[in-house]
């Protein structure tokens, strides 16, 4: 345990290095939100360091080694830090003024505590079951610890020996900075970095739930209510499945209303929609918390601290977007806005972690760059669409340059675009979405109203002579506040609509319009892949997944709005409104209790390494394994025999990150599109371990092999294995008792 300690802390010294090797900057930025972007920092500083070490290895500059790692997070930090401390004799500096408040060391003394909280506690439940043995962990694992034995990007692929990965692996290249930095090995830095994905959804999407509010007046525990409530259902919540099947029908059960007596599954959560009445419609609708649950450290699983600190941006850009509209700044103004240049950023961050991430937040870069051209001038002007169009060409622009590390070494494995042949049934459909779904429409309500009291009129409508160049915006208190509009010269009705709306709300309901979207777009569209039976499937995981993140932060919002507005009314309206927004946020988290039930509680410490199962249960493999580690050339080729995707096939080279001819069958397929090759390549390792001496040689003449491996998965998968015929091409044989190494020349 205490060399699990000692990692955690190394860990956590490091994210908190990269937090403060940027800080200037990141206060710059988010300075004015209530928390100052503390939150943010940790993981603007990883993206940024991170991708100057991947742009460097990609470029052949700097190798991707420990010494590179610490000298690029180095002179970023003095880039950041003397940059802004020669400046500061100008105009007062706000980060500057922000480190002198005792507000902004509140603050991050509060969010550090929590994400430290949040992720000693995953770490310590991946600890209880640490093992990393199904799923996709296989494949996690390998590209990690493939990245650390590479000096140059692409990193080797482990299973498809002389190639590159050709997977969006941005996220697994961070992983293996982390573990550079703070000396870890891959089997416990995947463990650490899947409770640092946890900790940094609860607290990023706390953050944003908290400035959401402060940025709409709120003060104090309304705040730190409503960004708790938003960190909860972001982080720890599920769909409403658990609710329904795991709650609701069991009540009734007791009560003797309903015969329902099955035992609740938390993975039933997420493949609901699944096969009913004879249909193939087999599809995915995953959420974070099952992500953690399960703990494969995936692409999408990556990317969620950028989705959220992407989400942060567009709040900020947007806000002082508003700020150049309402005191008739330029263009210019708005498209230096560095908080718009870093959004640009992390969608190309986005392109090489999750690149369905960055396609769905370019749909909603949409929204948010008319909106931003709408709040300049109306829609029957020529310069709104010009100035829409000229801000979201700049942010593709900025995606292609600081994806084009990545871009240069990737082929596209997408195939077109068709339409759906099969829908969710209406009553599947809404057992998972229908609480969202009521709070949108609430919410919608609940504008409305607020508009009419707010402004005396109807929202929605023209604005006449006068009225709303100046509009008062009411606090969840007695405090009220005006904020100047544009002048009559300066825009139209529409123009000064948008105005009228506080950048918060309008945030919150394109979040949740976005995510509404992103229900309907797999009912009606699916991207073709290679999975024909469940066509859709992984068109609904990506979109829904993201839904639910947005759902999860509107929602947090929404519920402390609702919560504020109760205050005042009788005491038994109020404690009735109340119960009913306490219900709202109980629904989600009925999940988490009965996912935790089935898979850490009540189970021992074991320690951080996830691959300590292979030496409970083959210790003589471990040993092989630990001899690769140790003695192995980092770029040797191990040849091991192939196997169907999500068995125990592949697992030394998923161990070591030394590459094999080929590997998971189904996955090579996918990442390459290109079956008959994987397929050649099986039947070449075939020919190696039972075509004899002449075939074997030219096979690892081809593919520079240096190690073959003779087990028990070898000997089951090939019956006719001609030992003789390899050991005479081997110099020396290493005995591992079931095991056999044979090295080459």
């Amino acid at each position: 345990m205490l060399s699990d300690l000692l990692a955690l802390a190394r860990w956590w010294a490091v994210l908190l290095l990269l937090s403060l090797a940027l800080l200037p900057f990141t206060l710059s930025v988010f300075g004015g939100l209530r928390d100052k972007g503390w939150a943010f920092s940790k993981v603007l500083g990883l993206a940024f360091c991170s991708w100057l070490s991947f742009t460097a290895a990609s470029f052949h500059l700097i190798p991707f080694r420990l010494a590179g790692c610490w000298a690029l997070t180095g002179a970023a930090a003095l880039l950041c830090w003397g940059a802004a401390l020669a400046r500061r004799r100008g105009q007062p500096a706000r980060w500057l003024q922000a480190l002198k408040t005792g507000s902004f060391w509140r603050h991050a003394l509060a969010e550090e505590v929590i994400f430290l909280a949040a992720l000693a506690l995953w770490a310590w439940l991946r600890a209880t079951n640490p093992d990393l043995r199904d799923l996709e962990k296989f494949m996690d694992h390998g590209f990690v610890a493939s990245i650390l034995n590479s000096d140059w990007m692409p990193a080797s692929d482990m299973w498809y020996a002389g190639e590159g990965i050709n997977y969006y692996y941005y996220g697994h290249f961070a992983t293996a900075f982390l573990c550079r930095l703070a000396g870890v090995g891959s089997a416990v830095g995947y463990n650490l970095m899947m409770a640092t994905t946890f900790a940094l959804a609860l607290s990023l999407a706390g953050a944003l739930g908290y400035d959401l509010l402060g940025a709409r007046g709120f003060r104090g525990r309304g705040c730190a209510a409503g960004g708790a409530a938003s960190a909860l259902l972001v982080a720890v919540g599920g769909n409403g499945h658990a609710f329904i099947f795991g709650v609701l029908l069991p009540f009734l059960n007791r009560l003797g209303l309903v015969d329902y007596t099955d035992s609740y599954w938390y993975p039933d959560a997420t493949r609901f929609i699944n096969c009913y009445e004879g249909s193939t419609d087999n599809t995915i609708h995953e959420f974070p918390f099952y992500s953690f649950i399960v703990s494969d450290l995936h692409a999408h699983v990556l990317d969620i601290c950028f989705v959220l600190l992407f989400l942060a941006l567009s709040l900020v850009w947007l806000g002082r977007a508003r700020q150049n509209a309402n005191r008739q700044g330029s263009l210019w103004d708005s498209l230096t806005d560095p908080a718009f240049w870093l959004c640009g950023f992390v969608l190309g961050i986005m392109a090489m972690t999750n690149y369905w991430d960055f396609a769905i937040y370019t749909i909603v870069s949409v929204f948010f760059v008319f909106w931003a051209a709408g709040m300049r001038q109306g829609p029957q002007r020529a310069g709104f669409w010009g100035e829409g169009a000229l801000r979201l060409a700049l942010l593709l622009a900025l995606r292609s340059l600081f994806a084009l590390p990545f871009s240069l070494s990737f082929d596209s494995m997408s195939s077109g675009i068709a339409l759906v042949s099969q829908s969710s049934p209406l009553p599947q459909f809404l057992a998972l979405w229908y609480l969202p779904l009521l709070c949108f429409g609430a919410y919608l309500i609940f504008l409305f109203f607020t508009e009419r009291r707010r402004l005396g009129r109807w929202p929605f409508g023209p604005l006449e002579g006068a009225e709303g160049w100046q509009v008062l915006y009411e606090g969840p208190g007695k405090r009220a506040r005006r904020l100047p509009l544009p002048s009559p010269a300066q825009g139209d009705g529409f123009s000064l609509w948008l105005n009228s709306f506080e950048v918060p709300d309008l945030f919150v309901f394109f979040c949740y319009l976005c995510g509404v979207g992103l229900l309907i777009g797999p009912e009606l569209l699916y991207l073709k892949d290679i999975y024909p039976s469940a066509p859709r499937a992984n068109t609904m995981f990506k979109l829904t997944y993201q839904a639910f993140i947005l759902f999860g932060i509107a929602m947090g919002y929404s519920l402390a709005r609702w919560w504020a507005a109760a205050a005042g009314r009788p005491k038994a309206r109020r404690l009735a409104r109340r119960l009913v927004l306490v219900c709202c946020l109980a629904i989600p988290l009925c999940y988490t209790p009965l996912a935790l039930g089935s898979t850490y509680w009540g189970r021992e410490y074991q320690g951080l390494d996830g691959l300590s199962f292979i030496e409970r249960e083959a210790p003589n493999e471990a040993a092989l394994i630990q001899w690769i580690d140790e003695n192995a050339a980092p770029d040797a080729v191990v040849v091991e025999a192939p196997g169907a995707s999500y068995t125990q096939y592949c697992r030394i080279s998923m161990a070591t990150g030394r590459a094999t001819i080929v590997g998971w069958h189904t996955h090579e397929w996918l990442w390459r599109s290109d079956l008959a090759g994987v397929d050649a390549r099986g039947e070449e390792v075939r020919a190696l371990y039972e075509g004899g001496e002449a075939a074997a040689r030219q096979v690892t003449e081809k593919y520079g092999v240096d190690y073959i491996v003779i087990g028990p998965r070898e000997r089951e998968s090939y019956p006719a294995l001609d030992l003789e015929a390899l050991i005479s091409l081997s110099s020396s044989q290493l005995d591992f008792g079931e095991y056999l190494l044979l090295c080459l020349d």
